[in-house]
């Protein structure tokens, strides 16, 4: 069957177009696409801990496992568990630029119609009775995972920093871009007790010694009075 060469003509430019609109994907993806995992966390300052309440997207997850692990996870909360401890690693916390530990105290899937988030919590412990004037938080999470040659994966996220029952900054917590906060520590005020001391049965007996001897020599100062004052008439 032969076909008109109008016909051979537009199915030419049709196979151009692709392989042109392919070529230019192609660049587009290698050359100027950014891969980007994008999350949120709050971070909220207190008497001898900071506290990281993270949502973390699962493409974010997804990434870590499979670019971070020889071994693939066996579930999907193995595969969170996972990318808790690897941002536990990758998350940089200091006070007043002095580095602190921290630990994960939980790591759930989101509860939604969507479950495309993962949820953390971890808590850094600050030294003993200290008040930092500064804290601060930086991040490198998939910086060293290559979306193709050349092309490293970033991790952003919406922050929001401050202290407890105080005001709060908000900010964008890139690789390249670190959250700062000015701490602000209230004075604790002394407790103030508004209860009477015990009094000791001892004390009980003193008080009431006391009492009796003031009405006897009372009674013996009024009763001289009265004799004094019979006399005289």
């Amino acid at each position: 069957m032969r076909f008109s060469s109008g016909f051979s003509s537009f199915r030419r430019w049709i196979v151009c177009a692709f392989v042109c609109a392919a070529f230019v994907g192609l660049a587009n993806s290698v050359s100027f696409a950014h891969p980007v995992a994008q999350g949120s966390m709050d971070v909220v300052v207190s008497r001898g801990s900071v506290r990281i309440s993270a949502r973390v997207s699962m493409e974010e997850v997804i990434v870590s496992n499979t670019q971070g692990s020889a071994t693939p996870p066996t579930s999907t909360q193995e595969a969170i568990e996972r990318h808790g401890f690897y941002l536990l690693n990758h998350i940089v916390l200091s006070a007043d630029d002095s580095p602190l530990s921290g630990r994960m105290v939980s790591a759930v899937e989101e509860e939604s119609s969507t479950r495309d988030k993962a949820l953390y919590e971890f808590v850094f412990d600050l030294p003993a009775k200290s008040s930092p004037a500064r804290i601060k938080l930086s991040q490198n999470v998939l910086s060293e995972f290559d979306f193709a040659p050349g092309n490293p994966w970033e991790a952003f996220y919406q922050v929001r920093l401050g202290m407890e029952n105080s005001g709060s900054i908000e900010g964008l917590l890139g690789g390249k871009h670190p959250v700062v906060f000015g701490c602000t520590w209230k004075a604790e005020a002394l407790p103030v007790s508004n209860s009477v001391p015990p009094v000791k049965g001892a004390e009980v007996r003193s008080v009431a010694r006391t009492f009796v001897i003031g009405l006897c020599v009372a009674g013996g100062v009024t009763l001289l009075l009265l004799l004094l004052y019979v006399r005289r008439k």
